[in-house]
């Protein structure tokens, strides 16, 4: 690894840590973990800023000037014969497809890989988009819910169970595969009208696009 590989490296490692205190300040109710993200962000804020003179290909999401746009989340549907595997929101106490938003730099294959062993503890296999839905904070079905999301794109995709491993997300506390016919309560993670499609593209084999 040369010089110039080795400030690359560095620099996305610090854009790593800086969306970890980023997530943590949105998320943690915690003054004292507050406090810490905010001197994380700070400290590594300070390093990036060393970087200004580097020509790299990549922009500094954390600046000002980025144009804003859309989230991007990934979920899969999990089959086998009749069933999808479900996992249960702790916040919400109801089902959803495992999955999450995708990180900085990461593939949406390389995320939706991630979220389903962190959430379902399940390693995939046969992974094949079906389709992209968007969610808008305007919709009108979200308002009614009182939902307090942002613009999203949400990736989703069908697979098989490879392998079950070791499950250690902190967001869900139950693993299991209902009947499509018989769903549990469901989650507002994914709208009813985006379930309603992703089960008909599944039937109809076609990739979907809003």
């Amino acid at each position: 690894m040369n010089k110039e590989q080795k400030y690359q490296y560095f620099y996305e490692y610090l854009l790593k840590i800086q969306s970890i205190a980023k997530i943590g300040k949105l998320f943690s109710k915690d003054p004292y973990a507050l406090k810490n993200y905010d001197e994380i962000e700070r400290l590594t804020m300070d390093e990036l800023n060393r970087f200004t003179n580097l020509n790299f290909d990549r922009p500094n999401y954390f600046s000002r000037d980025v144009y804003p746009t859309p989230n991007v989340s990934v979920r899969c549907v999990i089959l086998k014969n009749d069933e999808v595997l479900l996992v249960k929101e702790i916040k919400e106490q109801a089902y959803s497809i495992p999955g999450g938003w995708c990180d900085l730099y990461e593939t949406p294959l390389e995320a939706i890989e991630r979220e389903c062993i962190e959430e379902a503890g399940v390693k995939l296999e046969n992974i094949e988009l079906i389709g992209l839905y968007s969610r808008m904070p305007s919709d009108e079905k979200e308002a009614a819910k009182n939902i307090n999301c942002v613009p999203e794109y949400q990736l989703t995709f069908k697979a098989n169970v490879k392998e079950f491993v070791r499950k250690e997300d902190l967001e869900t506390d139950d693993v299991k595969f209902f009947k499509i016919s018989s769903l549990p309560k469901l989650s507002n993670k994914v709208s009813e009208e985006t379930w309603n499609k992703i089960f008909e593209n599944l039937k109809s084999n076609k990739i979907y696009c809003d």
